[in-house]
């Protein structure tokens, strides 16, 4: 963790692809996402809302879903959507860093995650990235 707390103080000095370049290959952010699920079996409820992380890669703009385990929930879990591109809309756009906000709907292969939360990381990251475009 100590690399991560020198890349932070670098990207805050500007200086990130200057001092280190290899760091920007470790650049990872990491938003908090739900999705919710139907449930046809119970008559006890209509869905079940399923806590995710969506990962997005800036070295080569790819996006991971995975789903967090919890233990004896008789659900599979895991991994939802490996590591790739992901198209945006049927007009051959991909999804881009600066697509991802906090309050927002993704859909991922007609799956809707709603994005509420991002880690601390990624909040600089974005802050960083956006001041220096």
């Amino acid at each position: 963790m100590w690399w991560m707390c020198a890349c932070v103080r670098m990207c805050l000095c500007g200086n990130l692809l200057k001092q280190n370049p290899f760091l920007c290959v470790l650049q990872v952010l990491q938003f908090d996402a739900y999705f919710k699920q139907t449930v046809h079996e119970s008559p006890n409820e209509y869905y079940r809302i399923r806590n995710v992380k969506v990962y997005y890669y800036l070295e080569d703009d790819s996006i991971s879903v995975v789903e967090p385990p919890v233990e004896n929930s008789g659900i599979p879990q895991g991994k939802l959507i490996k590591r790739q591109r992901l198209p945006k809309n049927d007009m051959g756009d991909w999804w881009h860093w600066k697509d991802f906000n906090l309050g927002i709907n993704v859909t991922f292969y007609g799956k809707v995650f709603h994005v509420y939360n991002c880690n601390q990381w990624t909040a600089v990251s974005a802050l960083w990235l956006l001041c220096n475009i």
